[in-house]
């Protein structure tokens, strides 16, 4: 799997209901070919540098079809009320 280095980052607007917390502009979020992973932030690093892989603390890696799915795993993976989730389109 080749890496990819993300070219765009968007902050979480905390988006709500009413776009069933979906957290990326429609254009990502509709696209066929775009799937999200949540994590916490303090992976980011190494999923940008070596890809999505399987770690001690995991035997899989798993995408969603749209952000909305993976912001639930981004909130549940952080460790503390300040440490920070995020999504990977």
């Amino acid at each position: 799997m080749e890496n990819v280095i993300p070219d765009k980052e968007h902050q979480f607007p905390a988006a709500g209901e009413e776009r069933d917390y979906r957290q990326f502009p429609d254009e990502l979020e509709n696209d066929k070919h775009v799937l999200f992973h949540g994590t916490a932030a303090r992976n980011l690093r190494s999923i940008v540098e070596d890809g999505f892989r399987p770690g001690d603390e995991l035997d899989s890696v798993s995408f969603a079809n749209n952000s909305s799915l993976a912001l639930g795993y981004a909130c549940k993976s952080r460790v503390t009320a300040t440490d920070c989730g995020c999504i990977v389109a």
